[in-house]
């Protein structure tokens, strides 16, 4: 069972940015539980993080969002061409009926 939990900014932040750094907070690390995994609202609320100024977080939250657009971009290749391998390959081996 997964525990869904959101975040609404007090200020003005960049939601790309927060994004990313929500992404590296070790969230296991502050894991309260014995079995299911579980955070509590306070100990959420008693991580801190250090924010830059809102025009440094507009620049790099943009940043990593055009590197994950770029990654994107580049696993799709990635998978067309590993199709086109496959593909010829088949075309290559063809397998003989006995």
């Amino acid at each position: 069972m997964d525990t869904l939990f959101y975040a609404v900014p007090k200020e003005a932040h960049d939601l790309h940015f927060v994004f990313d750094l929500f992404q590296n907070i070790d969230w296991k690390r502050e894991d309260e539980s014995t079995g299911v995994p579980s955070l509590s609202k306070t100990t959420i609320n008693e991580i801190v993080v250090l924010m830059p100024a809102l025009n440094e977080q507009v620049l790099i939250g943009r940043l990593f969002a055009q590197i994950d657009s770029l990654i994107t971009l580049h696993q799709r290749k990635l998978e067309k061409h590993q199709n086109l391998k496959k593909a010829y390959l088949n075309e290559m081996f063809i397998e003989l009926e006995a």
